[in-house]
């Protein structure tokens, strides 16, 4: 009777453990599948962040590079707007005073030269400028090369003591102010750009 009651006990033993067994099965399993999602999920999320990461890290690279650009062009049109400036003034100036001198030569002989730096410039920074501002200095440096010509002329009459007329003093006069007037229309577009970038008003 004892061995049947030991029995009875061992087999309602083994019955309880395989039915607790049986029933921890899907909650082991539901475990299993949760971590294994929030793994593949997390490291799905983890990719995405990563590749936002590296967009955002090229953007930013991207706009530090065509800032640097954008202010290398603004340093060199000033270097060479300074030299114009007073360049152009000096040829209209020489085209009435006496003797031509070499110096004389080669102030005119530089406006060509000058003239091709800032077409180069020109080209060179034309995708990193606002349009507005490219404009205007390409379009001073269109009118700089179609003056050329017109400046070596007058610089091979009076290098041959031929005096230059009165309508020719009129041609030059105007050739200086039309570059004067297009310095100044760069100087004002570039000054109110950069005004509004740096949080001041036009």
């Amino acid at each position: 009777m004892e061995l049947m009651d030991v029995l009875g006990f061992l087999s309602g033993l083994i019955l309880g453990a395989s039915v607790i067994v049986i029933m921890s099965i899907p909650l082991f399993v539901k475990r299993a599948v949760e971590t294994y999602a929030e793994k593949a999920v997390g490291s799905v999320f983890e990719k995405k962040i990563e590749k936002y990461k590296a967009e955002l890290s090229r953007a930013a690279m991207a706009r530090e590079v065509m800032l640097k650009r954008e202010m290398a062009f603004y340093d060199m049109i000033d270097k060479q707007i300074a030299i114009l400036v007073p360049l152009i003034q000096d040829v209209r100036d020489d085209l009435t005073e006496w003797p031509f001198t070499e110096e004389k030569r080669n102030r005119f002989a530089r406006i060509p030269e000058l003239s091709i730096e800032m077409k180069d410039v020109s080209l060179r920074y034309e995708a990193y400028v606002p349009t507005d501002i490219w404009a205007a200095f390409n379009k001073l440096v269109v009118e700089l090369q179609l003056q050329c010509g017109q400046w070596l002329d007058f610089a091979k009459k009076i290098s041959s003591e031929n005096e230059i007329d009165a309508e020719g003093k009129d041609v030059a006069e105007r050739m200086c102010d039309t570059v004067l007037s297009l310095v100044e229309t760069v100087r004002v577009r570039q000054a109110d750009y950069l005004r509004s970038i740096s949080g001041g008003e036009k």
